[in-house]
């Protein structure tokens, strides 16, 4: 199934952190550590995703997508197979 955002603290890229912190004028602590599992992380991107207007993808939305991409794929002439 498809879902958005990470899942563990190794898709989340150092620099974006940083980032992020620069932006919100705040350090981050030399303790930190990304926790992306439990149900505090399952609220809060659920609250992330209600904030931005976003939902879960279904499995009705990733077969659109295949579909989708692979009429994208064929308009530029490469073949894919099933």
């Amino acid at each position: 199934m498809i879902k958005g955002g990470p899942r563990s603290a190794s898709e989340v890229d150092d620099l974006l952190v940083e980032e992020i912190a620069q932006q919100l004028a705040i350090a981050i602590p030399t303790d930190f550590k990304l926790r992306l599992s439990g149900r505090t992380a399952e609220r809060r991107r659920a609250e992330v995703r209600a904030l931005v207007g976003f939902r879960e993808a279904t499995v009705a939305d990733a077969e659109l997508f295949e579909g989708w991409l692979r009429e994208q794929v064929a308009a530029v002439g490469v073949s894919i197979a099933n």
